[in-house]
This record gives C-alpha cells, structure tokens and sequence, in this order.
C-alpha cells in the first residue's frame, strides 16, 4: 500500500487570529463537550466581551429509540446504538472553556495538549460508551 506524502493533504490552519473571533460563537449556539469517548450537550449562555471563553450549561437528553446489545466483548457489542433527543434544561450544571492558542475550544482547567474536554460549536450531541 503506498502511504501519501504530507504535500497530497490539505493544509489545515490550526491557529485563529484572536482578534476576529469575537462574533463567532454568540448566546443561543449549541456545543458538545467531549469526554473521552462520551459527549455531553450544552447551550451557549454567557460569551466573554472579547469572544474567547464562554459559559455553557448542561442540556437534558432522552432515549426516543433503544439500541440493541448482545453479550460479548469487554462489556458488550451494540447492533443498534440507541438514539437520544436534547433539549434546553434551565437547571442543567455550568461549565466554562476557553479558545486556546491552537484555535481549539477545551474546558477551562484542562491543559490544551492533553486530550479530551474539547468543545465543539454548532450541535449538541449525547453520547454515552457503554463499554466504559
């Protein structure tokens, strides 16, 4: 098999000019907190004057269809993931993240290099691995 040379790839700016990011995300957008391999869903609440931390609170979520599980595995193997809704929960627990300096958005508290507590903007996704 012959491997692309990094020349064929798209080059993807991972750095943002910090001073065009403030009308980027506004109050109302919808986020996912990535864990590990669960995500979490937030609505944006709060967005910093400058645009570079914003507050998000928890959505709620439900099951509208069940998955399949059969035995097996470390702790199962899923046919069928069961498929959840979101919705707005004014009660839901508040978190803070912060744009880095690679242009990526992570949970406040959690160092930019190490994986996980990333946040994406534009949906709100709950995903639960059950295998952990």
């Amino acid at each position: 098999m012959l491997k692309k040379s990094n020349e064929d790839r798209p080059k993807i700016e991972r750095r943002c000019n910090h001073n065009e990011v403030k009308d980027l995300v506004k109050v109302g957008d919808l986020a996912t907190l990535h864990g590990w391999s669960d995500c979490s869903p937030f609505d944006v609440v709060k967005v910093s004057p400058n645009g570079k931390k914003i507050t998000l609170r928890l959505r709620g979520h439900k099951m509208v269809e069940e998955g399949v599980c059969h035995p097996g595995g470390f702790a199962a193997h899923w046919s069928k993931m069961p498929k959840f809704e979101t919705f707005s929960d004014p009660d839901g627990r508040c978190v803070e993240a912060s744009l880095r300096k690679n242009g990526k958005w992570k949970k406040v508290g959690w160092p930019m290099k190490s994986p996980g507590a990333e946040v994406t903007i534009g949906q709100a996704v709950y995903y639960y691995d059950y295998n952990f």
